[in-house]
């Protein structure tokens, strides 16, 4: 079992000076890159000219980082969890709603999906009237209301010294039963009690907290990115409740987290436990999920663009799973100023030029090759992008077809299929590799998407003939968004930026600068 002792959180009004964090680092790490010689940016086009990471104002639903904290996907797992929660919604609902009958459509041009033109019906909350009209129902029914398909009953008693809406399947006990959270359209009814608010939920504040932890026991620089949701009852116990979610987070005892997973190197070797820290300075509040979900991004993918630049020493780094930072820009920019690193485009070659540069990804496509002629069974996979003017997300396959099938709902690319103002896209195989290459290179693929987005680089992959574009505008004109959400961390090596750089002038025509502002 790892020790899990951290320092004392950092104070709230901290919690925002993020550029004074940075000369601890420093120190710590003893992290500098490598004097660089700036990019001679003379022969670039006027567009590629002194560009950087531009932020974009307007970005689309499917323009998202990568979700490490999802609280939506939390509530549904506590609702499923929970399943009496919707029969008691739907009873609560029912007495001051009789039951509509749905509207049968026997035309054959129905069927059971909802057809175009309709819209899958909203239940508005109850109003306070209505919950005062379905609580009179249930306090004035002799033995309460039944749940229907449990054999449970709603009840009107007294717990704990107050009335409250009480689930219960002895409906002539006075005394026991579960307390009903009526609070919003909650109607949880476990983990709570009788004082309002009744349910965990509405008992506290939620909030996010991201911060870095170190092994300062180590010669080698370690250290992590944590990120969680916490709750808390007042701002006296706000930095001890998130101390106490974080500590959660990082050890489960599993080895399923980056900590753990390192700390279980220790126990294998017979070797005392190590410790992390948090490191002082760089602890963050948010109130919404999605700042957080971007700030911690941008502080994974600096982190990995610092292994990828030539630098005074090395350091681990434990996380794997790293966000991509779609949509994140100013984040990317406030943590790449901490680091003093600056990212930018350092040469341009046209078409013709790049025709006959190698490409870093193994054997490149032939003619007009589709993906499952190219794959060679437990040999060769493929890798490949699917593209329009909005996006491109690279991926890989070791079959070739069945790849991003609507039905697949965990698919990003399914789901960006489904989504309002989504276009036809196309997928374009690249090259075929051997298998144990190909996640790989994949990941490597997913950094040059990155790349291409945060400095908006026209589209350039198209095939012949081209996919339909917006009226007036060609596929070329378009500067799409990187729709992969993450890449693994543990395929960078100090060789992944020339194979990179390798593939963008091959494919883009732009090679990419990384180093110190200049």
């Amino acid at each position: 079992m790892s020790s899990n002792k951290v320092t004392t959180p950092s104070p709230a009004n901290e919690t925002d000076k993020v550029s004074s964090s940075f000369s601890a680092k420093k120190a710590k790490y003893s992290w500098e890159m490598l004097p660089q010689e700036p990019p001679k940016t003379d022969d670039l086009p006027p567009q590629y000219k002194d560009r950087t990471i531009v932020v974009r104002e307007v970005r689309k639903e499917w323009c998202s980082v990568g979700k490490i904290v999802n609280m939506d996907k939390r509530v549904k797992r506590m609702d499923k969890s929970d399943s009496g929660v919707e029969k008691i919604r739907n009873k609560f609902y029912a007495l001051v709603r009789p039951e509509e009958k749905e509207e049968e459509f026997d035309s054959p041009e129905f069927d059971k999906c909802t057809p175009e033109g309709y819209t899958e019906k909203v239940v508005e909350p109850l109003s306070d009237d209505e919950k005062q009209e379905a609580t009179r129902k249930i306090k004035a029914a002799k033995g309460g209301i039944k749940v229907d398909g449990t054999n449970f009953h709603l009840v009107w008693r007294e717990i704990a010294g107050y009335e409250r809406l009480v689930l219960d399947d002895k409906t002539n006990d006075q005394t026991g039963g579960r307390v009903v959270c009526t609070f919003e359209d909650c109607f949880k009814y476990l983990g709570t009690s009788g004082v309002a608010p009744f349910c965990s939920a509405h008992r506290s504040h939620w909030e996010y907290v991201v911060s870095d932890y170190e092994d300062k026991g180590s010669i080698t620089p370690i250290f992590f990115h944590s990120i969680t949701p916490f709750t808390y009852e007042n701002e006296e116990k706000k930095a001890e409740r998130a101390s106490t979610a974080l500590n959660k987070a990082i050890s489960t005892g599993t080895d399923l987290t980056p900590w753990d997973c390192y700390a279980k190197e220790f126990t294998d070797a017979k070797l005392p436990p190590p410790t992390y820290t948090e490191i002082p300075g760089r602890r963050r509040y948010f109130t919404t999920e999605q700042e957080a979900n971007k700030v911690y991004a941008a502080r994974q993918y600096v982190t990995l663009l610092r292994k990828l630049v030539p630098a005074t020493s090395t350091f681990r780094y434990l996380n794997k799973n790293v966000a991509l930072p779609n949509g994140a820009e100013t984040a990317v920019l406030e943590e790449m100023k901490n680091w003093g690193m600056q990212i930018g485009i350092s040469k341009y070659l046209d078409r013709e030029s790049r025709a006959s540069l190698p490409y870093p990804f193994g054997k490149e496509r032939e003619g007009k090759q589709v993906a499952s002629s190219m794959v060679v069974a437990k040999e060769h996979g493929v890798l490949y992008v699917v593209s329009n003017p909005h996006i491109n997300y690279f991926g890989k396959t070791l079959t070739g077809d069945k790849l991003h099938e609507i039905k697949n709902q965990n698919d990003t690319v399914a789901k960006y299929s489904l989504m309002e103002g989504n276009l036809p896209w196309e997928l374009i195989p690249l090259s075929s590799c051997p298998v144990d290459e190909l996640e790989a290179n994949e990941a490597h693929l997913h950094l040059a998407n990155s790349f291409a987005d945060l400095l908006r680089i026209h589209q350039q992959f198209v095939s012949d003939p081209p996919y339909t574009s917006p009226e007036g505008s060609t596929p070329f004109d378009a500067y799409p968004i990187c729709l992969n959400k993450f890449t693994n961390a543990k395929y960078f090596d100090d060789t992944s930026f020339t194979k990179i750089n390798q593939f963008m002038l091959k494919r883009y025509g732009v090679e990419i600068y990384i180093g110190p502002t200049y």
